[in-house]
């Protein structure tokens, strides 16, 4: 018996299109409908998150809560977006294994490094009992993290579903997400030099609350991708 021309072509299988990634788009696609109708203000906190290099302290008393639904539902699905464009990255450069077992320690070292980073500055203000801009850089911090992983949305569409567009798309995604990475650091040290610290000091707290806990993240995610890339 012939075979028509459907027939004739298997499909071919794309790691980057499996079916729980169109699921994460999905519920963060849901998650940003849901905070244009119900939570409007939060456009116009992250546009100031993101333009003003100073929150006023009346944005940070009144706009501004780590118990707010809204933030925490925008943090999640930034949080979501960001692993997945680097492991969509990683992936499609062949550094490691596809599936979503993959994804899952990715979407643990962001969640890992963003809640290292708060509890740093949790801690370091609690230990010298003061403030020194801590309390605004905390809330810049994830005001930034949750616009660099809306900014990504359209990267990770685009890697899912535009295969002829990765190689740009992976190259302008991480150009974005250091830039991001850069404006943040460069933001601490306003803060930081606004509230009177000696940059000495600046300095070091980048490295402790930044570069740290991004360095083992990294390390154990190198780890981790040579677990899963090994055969049994």
């Amino acid at each position: 018996m012939g075979t028509t021309g459907f027939d004739a072509a298997p499909r071919v299988h794309d790691v980057l299109n499996e079916g729980w990634v169109g699921i994460v788009l999905l519920i963060a696609m849901t998650v940003l409908a849901w905070t244009n109708v119900r939570a409007r203000k939060k456009w116009t906190l992250l546009r100031d998150g993101v333009f003003r290099m100073r929150l006023g302290q009346q944005t940070m008393r009144d706009d501004i809560s780590l118990r707010d639904r809204g933030l925490i539902s925008l943090l999640i699905a930034a949080m979501a977006l960001i692993g997945l464009f680097i492991h969509q990255s990683v992936l499609y450069s062949g550094g490691l294994a596809a599936g979503l077992p993959a994804f899952l320690p990715i979407l643990a070292a962001v969640v890992g490094v963003t809640i290292a980073q708060a509890l740093v500055i949790r801690l370091t203000s609690w230990f010298f009992k003061v403030d020194p801009g801590l309390g605004e850089y905390l809330y810049t911090s994830l005001l930034l993290t949750v616009a660099c992983g809306l900014a990504l949305l359209p990267f990770t569409l685009i890697m899912a579903y535009q295969p002829a567009a990765r190689n740009i798309t992976v190259i302008l995604g991480a150009v974005l997400l250091l830039a991001m990475l850069a404006y943040r650091w460069f933001r601490a040290v306003i803060i930081g030099l606004g509230q009177g610290v000696a940059p000495g000091n600046i300095l070091l707290y980048i490295c402790a609350s930044e570069i740290l806990p991004a360095a083992l993240a990294v390390q154990a995610l190198a780890q981790q991708a040579h677990l899963l890339s090994d055969p049994v």
